[in-house]
């Protein structure tokens, strides 16, 4: 009797998805992390609800890409959506396959990048901003407003 295939994980239900171009954007808020997927890469990602196969997104992945694409690419994607913490549970071991022999439109890339905070993120003070050097201001100007305070400005005052 033929054992059922397995399963692939569910992607995790608190990831943004945005498509821009032929990529999808993942931003992770948990991590704070944003992960740029190409089409193999982001076909399987939206697919991974938790009921699908490597044989049924192998199948979606050939029609989507209008080339033959094999549970090969499909395990690769996985391995690369679980390196970058993109799903609910950790890849089983036995499903690890090397990637050999694919064709490059066919290698799933996740590039992924450190999204600072919104406070850290911010390299400069807005206009009317309290500043003390004039470094700290979009501007360029921090000026005496009176008080001992200063403000950025948009010329010397």
């Amino acid at each position: 009797m033929k054992k059922p295939a397995a399963k692939l994980p569910a992607r995790r239900d608190d990831l943004v998805l945005q498509a821009v171009g032929g990529e999808l954007l993942v931003y992770d808020g948990r991590n704070h992390h944003a992960h740029a997927l190409n089409r193999p890469a982001a076909f399987v990602l939206r697919h991974l609800d938790g009921r699908a196969t490597a044989a049924d997104l192998a199948q979606g992945l050939t029609r989507e890409l209008g080339q033959p694409a094999g549970e090969q690419a499909v395990f690769a994607a996985v391995q690369e959506l679980a390196a970058a913490g993109l799903l609910a549970a950790p890849v089983d071991a036995s499903r690890r396959r090397v990637v050999r022999g694919l064709a490059a439109a066919l290698v799933p890339a996740v590039a992924s990048v450190l999204v600072p905070r919104p406070a850290a993120a911010a390299s400069c003070l807005p206009l009317g901003s309290t500043c003390t050097t004039t470094s700290q201001c979009c501007t360029g100007v921090c000026s005496s407003v009176g008080s001992g305070i200063s403000q950025c400005q948009t010329t010397g005052v």
